[in-house]
C-alpha cells in the first residue's frame, strides 16, 4: 500500500502560492455556503463561528483529494472528508455550535476540533435524533410475537 503523507498546506487566500483556479474555487464554495446557510439565519453571537465553519468547509473542498487530514486523531483522505462535509446542513452546524459552546476547557487546536466536530456531526446526527426520539417515547417498539 502506498505510504501517504500530509500535503504541504497552502492557504487558499494566498493567490501567488495557489494553483491556478484554486482561489476562485475557494471563493465560489464560500459564496455557495453563504447561500445555502446564510449567516443571518443564525444567532447574532454565533455568526463569527459560522463564518469560520464556512471557511473550514470551503478550504476542505479545494484540498487535493489524496492529502491526509487529521480527524479525531486519525488521518483521513481530504476527498473523503470533503464528501462527508457536502452532507452538512444548517442543523448540523447548529449542533456543532451547541457542542462548541458547551465545552468548558480551552481548545488548543480550534480548527482541528471544528473539522472533527463537523465530520462527526454528519455521521452522528441521525443516531442523536433516534436517541432523542427514544427519550420522548417515539423509539422502536419491542416486538411481540
Amino acid at each position: 500500500m502506498k505510504d501517504r503523507k500530509f500535503c504541504k498546506y497552502v492557504p487558499p487566500w494566498e493567490e501567488s502560492a495557489a494553483k491556478p483556479g484554486r482561489v476562485g474555487c475557494y471563493r465560489a464554495r464560500l459564496a455557495e455556503l453563504g447561500e445555502l446557510m446564510p449567516l443571518d439565519t443564525f444567532e447574532e453571537g454565533d455568526r463569527a463561528l459560522v463564518g469560520e465553519i464556512h471557511r473550514i468547509i470551503a478550504e476542505m473542498s479545494i484540498l487535493p483529494k489524496e492529502c491526509d487530514v487529521q480527524i479525531d486523531g486519525a488521518k483521513l483522505p481530504a476527498g473523503v472528508v470533503s464528501e462527508v462535509y457536502r452532507e452538512l446542513t444548517d442543523e448540523h452546524i447548529r449542533t456543532v455550535i451547541e457542542g462548541f459552546a458547551a465545552i468548558s476547557k480551552r481548545i488548543v487546536y480550534r480548527k482541528t476540533y471544528l473539522r472533527t466536530a463537523l465530520y462527526n456531526a454528519v455521521l452522528e446526527y441521525s443516531s442523536g435524533e433516534m436517541n432523542q426520539e427514544r427519550a420522548w417515547g417515539f423509539g422502536p417498539r419491542k416486538r411481540t410475537y
